[in-house]
């Protein structure tokens, strides 16, 4: 009968009084425990290995969406810069809020968030004559419109939740347009009263931005499955 325990290297612990001459018995227990510790390695390393390959995957999609958005930015700065067609007043148009509302379409609200932000950032430091003034106001036009159009979208990802997406969004836009027309105008305009600008809401701030509104809702429709697609392809 063998009764020394076996040292295990730390805590000595006894062998359920493995008889050390029944050499089949003892073959069998060890072969068991090999086995069980095998799996319990193989198993321990799968796990670290789907660990680290699910935060490489999460690092490389985190790149991806900045890059996305930094091309959103800069191409809805190069449309206000190319394109702006005066239209009356100090009002004018420019499709830059297509490109917001499709990086909401494509990345979320919180993306339209930013590029609004950066658009109007950039904007009043280069070609803008308005100033902060005017940064704010683009601000929150193309963060109304957009933010709202993808928050809608996110939840019902379909033809129908865009439609009301940007339904919504242009709702929204046109009714925070005329109250900050109201408010932030007779800053603006030199000799301009808070009722001049009152009466000039529904004939002239109403009309240009519910058509705003509606161009780029439209516009927004026709291109956001071809922008997708060819996404989709690089």
């Amino acid at each position: 009968m063998c009764s020394t325990p076996f040292p295990t290297g730390g805590k000595v612990r006894e062998r359920y009084a493995l008889n050390r001459c029944n050499s089949d018995t003892d073959s069998t227990v060890w072969m068991g425990e090999d086995v069980l510790s095998y799996f319990h390695a193989l198993s321990v390393f799968m796990l670290r290995a789907h660990f680290y390959e699910v935060s490489y995957m999460q690092k490389k999609l985190d790149v991806k969406k900045m890059v996305i958005i930094a091309m959103l930015a800069a191409t809805a700065f190069m449309l206000v810069a190319l394109i702006r067609i005066p239209v009356v007043l100090f009002l004018s148009y420019e499709p830059k809020d297509v490109v917001i509302t499709i990086g909401g379409f494509l990345l979320g609200p919180i993306a339209s968030l930013i590029i609004s932000l950066v658009v109007a950032l950039v904007e009043m430091v280069t070609i803008s004559t308005t100033g902060i003034i005017g940064c704010v106001m683009n601000f929150i036009s193309s963060a109304c419109f957009s933010c709202t159009a993808a928050f809608v979208y996110k939840k019902k990802r379909c033809v129908s939740g865009a439609v009301i997406g940007l339904l919504l969004g242009s709702v929204i836009m046109v009714v925070a347009m005329l109250l900050w027309n109201w408010l932030i105008t007779p800053l603006y305009m030199v000799n301009t009263t808070r009722a001049d600008v009152a009466a000039m809401l529904v004939p002239v701030f109403l009309p240009f931005n519910a058509l705003k509104a509606g161009f780029n809702s439209a516009l927004t429709l026709m291109l956001y499955k071809p922008l997708v697609l060819a996404l989709r392809k690089t």
